[in-house]
């Protein structure tokens, strides 16, 4: 059976793209950031790109907003070092952590209906 995928309904779950928003942006405080899955972050991709140009400047703001509140000196020491993204399906919906090997880390749960927190620790105090 052949399945006409020019005609199939495509579909956004906005969980799948606000973790790949929070990958991005959070990500894009770190000197580098690689996900430890690729075809997480292409699947998550393909689901943000299916959200409205409007949705996801808003929701990018989000994460904007909270990311610039936090202390300089974390951010400066994040854009000095590498992290790992892993995200995860949970009971409550979505973990995105980045991981330094021992240093400042983010860890982000997004919950199914959308609410999103944020964890910032330094553990190099």
């Amino acid at each position: 059976m052949r399945t006409n995928y020019a005609n199939a309904e495509r579909k956004c779950n906005r969980n799948l793209a606000m973790c790949y928003i929070i990958y991005m942006i959070c990500g894009s405080y770190f000197h580098k950031c690689t996900c430890a899955s690729r075809t997480e972050e292409q699947r998550d991709f393909l689901h943000y790109r299916e959200l409205k140009a409007s949705e996801q400047e808003r929701l990018e703001c989000r994460v904007i907003c909270v990311m610039d509140k936090q202390d300089k000196d974390f951010l400066e020491r994040l854009s000095e070092l590498d992290c790992k993204a892993v995200i995860r399906k949970t009971e409550i919906g979505y973990q995105v952590d980045f991981w330094t090997g021992g240093f400042e880390t983010i860890s982000v749960t997004l919950k199914s209906n959308g609410s999103v927190r944020m964890n910032f620790e330094n553990l190099s105090e």
